[in-house]
């Protein structure tokens, strides 16, 4: 009987020591809050990639080296987080060297298995590499081309948006952004000439049960708007999701060296509340984007936007038209990756450039669509485009599998 309990105690030890080795080979791959732990042949993992562009590249990094420390595995149930929020789940199967891969919002099952875990004392195992209190520095470039002068060909405004963000606690992100001019040839009296706060608030996400999601924001926006924000959204399909954007501001600018407050700006528009229902579906055959927003929105404006974006792998493209408040509008935009594939950095400050550089380009239709500045919303996060941290299961099955496969460009 003590012979077998020396064996079982020593298989148990084995184990612990494998399960150890793993977590720290994914540590040096720049990995954070990182779960593992094996149940017979299937291996259940948790993790946060702060190392790795885009949303699905740094999960293929992560299935190769669970593979290579679990040789007798064939099986591997993954959850991705973000901010230590669940995201989504990765199901993948390697058999004879092939790789099949799965991609869904069925995160309880895993993080089940994960939240069981003890230690040696009893106790329940912590993440290795937690991300609370790492702060990432990144160098935004802000370019504004406006070309609806007939004196003058373009409007030029550039500006560097240094934004500093960090996680305190699930959920949560600080972001702080001071907005600097570094060269316009405005008028006097526009905003883009002086020094402003953009996106400078925090931010809690909350998810439930895998189809509801949702974020809450309060402070400073890229808009030069202050006051509260909220997201919610419902995941109807895995291609289909809807929901609603709501927010409470007013105006806060800088202005002749002065900070203003008020609920009207200084042409004396007058918008407190925006409200606007949401719809994003994603066909899997054609990696294209369909999103449609209608209500009010940021400017008083009532009306609706349609958005038809292509993903060609970590790069979009696309096109959208607007009708609102008595005016229409079209253009096309575009995000393209801009920072090295990886960018693994130890240190609890890290310095970065920005994943993506995207730009829309509108056809203005008459004097008072550019003026008034029909069909906007709310820039709540630092950086929004339709590439980064973009989490749509059918989008990341689609390019893990061809990251897995090799044939990822």
């Amino acid at each position: 009987m003590n012979r077998y309990c020396v064996i079982v105690f020593a298989w148990l030890m084995t184990l612990m020591a494998v399960a150890q080795d793993v977590k720290d080979v994914l540590r040096s791959e720049g990995f954070e809050n990182i779960c593992v732990t094996q149940l017979g042949t299937v291996v259940y993992a948790s993790l946060e990639d702060p190392a790795y562009r885009g949303t699905f590249r740094g999960l293929g990094v992560a299935l190769q080296k669970l593979a290579e420390s679990y040789p007798d595995c064939g099986q591997f149930e993954l959850v991705v987080e973000e901010y230590k929020t669940p995201k989504v789940a990765i199901h993948a199967l390697k058999t004879n060297g092939i790789w099949t891969v799965d991609v869904d919002y069925e995160i309880a099952p895993i993080k089940n298995v994960l939240n069981a875990q003890k230690g040696a004392d009893g106790k329940k195992v912590k993440p290795v590499n937690s991300s609370i209190g790492k702060i990432d520095v990144t160098f935004n470039p802000l370019v504004s081309l406006d070309n609806h002068r007939f004196d003058k060909m373009y409007e030029v405004a550039f500006s560097i948006a240094p934004t500093v963000e960090t996680t305190l606690w699930k959920g949560n992100r600080i972001n702080i952004q001071p907005i600097i001019p570094i060269y316009t040839d405005l008028e006097k009296g526009d905003y883009s000439r002086d020094f402003q706060w953009g996106s400078t608030n925090i931010q809690q996400d909350f998810i439930f049960g895998g189809k509801w999601y949702g974020t809450l924001s309060a402070g400073t926006f890229r808009s030069l708007r202050m006051g509260v924000n909220v997201d919610f959204g419902y995941r109807v399909l895995p291609s289909l999701s809807v929901g609603v954007r709501a927010n409470w501001t007013v105006n806060s600018y800088f202005a002749d060296n002065k900070w203003y407050v008020a609920n009207h700006d200084i042409k004396g528009r007058r918008s407190e509340t925006s409200a606007l229902l949401k719809a994003d579906y994603y066909e899997r055959t054609t990696s294209l984007q369909v999103q449609l927003t209608a209500g009010c929105f940021l400017y008083g404006d009532w009306g609706a936007r349609l958005d038809c974006s292509r993903h060609f792998g970590e790069y979009v493209v696309g096109l959208y038209g607007v009708l609102t408040g008595g005016e229409h509008n079209a253009g096309f935009h575009f995000a393209i990756p801009v920072r090295g594939k990886r960018n693994r950095q130890a240190a609890p400050v890290r310095f970065n450039l920005p994943e993506y550089y995207d730009l829309q380009y509108s056809m203005v239709s008459y004097y008072e669509y550019a003026d008034e500045k029909m069909g906007s919303e709310l820039e709540v996060r630092p950086i929004e485009n339709r590439a980064l941290q973009y989490w749509q299961a059918d989008y990341i099955k689609r390019n893990l599998q061809k990251f897995l496969d090799g044939t990822l460009e």
